[in-house]
Order: structure tokens, then C-alpha cells, then sequence
């Protein structure tokens, strides 16, 4: 029985080590890194349309906030579970 990484890759893999006859996984990590490239996408338009038209204060609040929740949501999610669990200072609450 052969223990080499590429006996252990199923024939649709693209030689990435990360799937080794999981393809879905592979398949949700690909997901998930299209829907972050779309997040921070979308939220740098928004940002950028907020800081290049002029808006009233409150609708430029407001797309400041989408683009800031689109862009950083996950690192603000991630500081709120840390802080419920007693972690104030850590990378995610300081970013």
C-alpha cells in the first residue's frame, strides 16, 4: 500500500494537498474564498462611492458602516465571541 500524497488524490483533484479524496471540502473552501472576494469587492466600491459622490452625512454614514461590516465583519464577529468569552485584548478586539 503506497502512503504517497499523489496515490491519495482523487482524479477531478488539482494537486493541492488541502483535498486528499475530500472533494467537498475543497469545494467549500473554494466557496468560501469566492464569497470573500466578493465581500471585500463589494465593500471597497462602497467605500469608495461614499468617499468620492457627496451624500448627506447620514447616507455616508451609512455606507461607511456597509463597507466597514462587508470588509471587517468577520475579525468584528470573531472580537465579540472573544470578549463574551473574558478575551478582551486580543488581535481581533485590537483590529
Amino acid at each position: 500500500m503506497s502512503t504517497k500524497l499523489e496515490d491519495q488524490l482523487t482524479p477531478e483533484c488539482t494537486g493541492c494537498s488541502c483535498c486528499a479524496g475530500r472533494e467537498s471540502e475543497h469545494a467549500v473552501s473554494e466557496n468560501s474564498d469566492r464569497l470573500k472576494f466578493i465581500s471585500i469587492g463589494t465593500g471597497t466600491v462602497i467605500f469608495l462611492i461614499a468617499v468620492i459622490f457627496k451624500f448627506s452625512a447620514a447616507i455616508e454614514l451609512t455606507l461607511f458602516l456597509l463597507s466597514y461590516l462587508l470588509i471587517g465583519g468577520e475579525v468584528l464577529l470573531s472580537a465579540i465571541r472573544h470578549i463574551a468569552k473574558g478575551r478582551i485584548f486580543d488581535e481581533n478586539f485590537l483590529m
